[in-house]
């Protein structure tokens, strides 16, 4: 092992690193022929955000679909609120549910609390998925849940992507009316008790 002091060996792995980034990139695009931003981007814009040369490697993030069609002032802030609700229903039930990892996190009472909050989770995504029934529910568990592009599930259903957000649209209308129903019976609950 060399002289190195620990900064100088953490400055030399991010240099590493940034070279592996590089690299992947540049394979990337002769691969495909193309830009990697552009054939990334089927779910939004692929963000680099790259500071000084201390940073390892550049923060790439990529935008949900139920989020681009928001920004892009598709859906009201209504629909998108009622989306994301769903959405965190399905990753903290459905998804929590099933990664054992998530079941307990090795103390008792945090555990109990979380089993209690992935079973509200689950009945709350279970009575939504019941009030959009079943012709509606797939488009919300695809788009918003499974974060599947409008344009890639119109070219697998061979449907116009018009017609998809049309859907979309209609089920998180749906979505909405049904959580502010619950949310009304919440309060009626708390005010007589």
């Amino acid at each position: 092992m060399s002289d190195m002091t620990a900064i100088a060996r953490l400055k030399a792995s991010q240099k590493f690193g940034k070279a592996l980034v590089k690299e992947k990139r540049k394979q990337t695009k002769i691969a495909n022929g193309r830009d990697a931003v552009d054939w990334r981007g089927q779910h939004g814009a692929v963000v680099d955000e790259l500071t000084d040369d201390e940073r390892p490697a550049p923060v790439q993030r990529v935008q949900a679909p139920i989020e681009r069609l928001q920004r892009r002032g598709v859906i009201d802030d209504g629909l998108y609120r009622s989306g994301l609700r769903m959405r965190g229903a399905y990753d903290l039930g459905v998804c929590g549910a099933r990664d054992p990892e998530a079941r307990s996190s090795g103390e008792a009472r945090l555990s109990f609390g979380l089993a209690g909050a992935q079973i509200a989770a689950i009945q709350e995504w279970r009575q939504a998925n019941a009030a959009l029934g079943k012709r509606l529910s797939p488009y919300i568990d695809w788009i918003v849940c499974k974060d599947v592009n409008v344009s890639d599930l119109a070219k697998q259903l061979d449907r116009n992507p018009t017609e998809i957000i049309a859907l979309l649209k209609v089920s998180l209308e749906v979505l909405s009316d049904h959580f502010e129903a619950v949310d009304n019976q919440t309060r009626k609950e708390v005010r007589r008790a």
